[in-house]
């Protein structure tokens, strides 16, 4: 679903390797905030943290938070398993323009 989000929250970018594949992914966790708004009844916030995956441009992102400005993502909600346990998995899709090629030195 696409939603016009405002950023509240950057988590610190972890990267690893995948087993299966070899090859290395990049993994940040923000939180987003949203207003809902329906014919009839009062608005109210929504929010919830989401994985997002790639190489964030923290520089460009981070003036989005400060600054309090909308941005249209992408969130997919589904179901992970784990251990037997169940457990909410939101991924954020950004826009191309927050995104880096490659990680910073």
């Amino acid at each position: 679903m696409k939603k016009l989000v405002t950023i509240t929250h950057i988590g610190e970018m972890k990267e690893g390797v995948s087993q299966k594949t070899g090859n290395k992914w990049y993994l940040t966790d923000i939180d987003v905030e949203w207003t809902v708004e329906q014919p009839g009844t009062d608005s109210y916030q929504q929010s919830c943290v989401g994985t997002v995956s790639g190489i964030i441009n923290m520089d460009a992102l981070g003036e989005v938070m400060k600054l309090k400005r909308p941005i249209l993502v992408t969130m997919y909600v589904g179901v992970r398993i784990w251990q037997g346990r169940h457990f909410t998995n939101v991924d954020i899709k950004l826009p191309k323009e927050y995104f880096l090629d490659e990680k910073p030195l």
